[in-house]
């Protein structure tokens, strides 16, 4: 018997899809803070290395969503040691 069939029995139709929905809801949006927090601390480690144009080129290639790309951008941009550089 799957875990699903036994959450059906004990909880009943509606409510094991509500916990369903609410599980998977919980892991997507824990999974995008977790990916969005490594991705902005690798991007700010390698700022110390490479030039803050060469890493805005990288993060336009990358295929992820347009509002990551904007924040990634926007950490590099307004981080201490390189003010002042423009994004395309």
């Amino acid at each position: 018997m799957t875990a699903f069939l036994k959450l059906n029995l004990f909880f009943g139709n509606y409510v094991t899809v509500l916990i369903v929905i609410f599980l998977g809801l919980a892991a997507y949006y824990l999974s995008e803070v977790f990916i969005d927090g490594l991705l902005l601390q690798y991007y700010q480690k390698r700022l110390q290395l490479d030039s803050a144009e060469k890493l805005i080129d990288e993060i336009d290639k990358l295929p992820i969503s347009l509002p990551l790309k904007i924040q990634l951008k926007w950490s590099i941009l307004h981080h201490p040691i390189h003010k002042g550089i423009k994004a395309n």
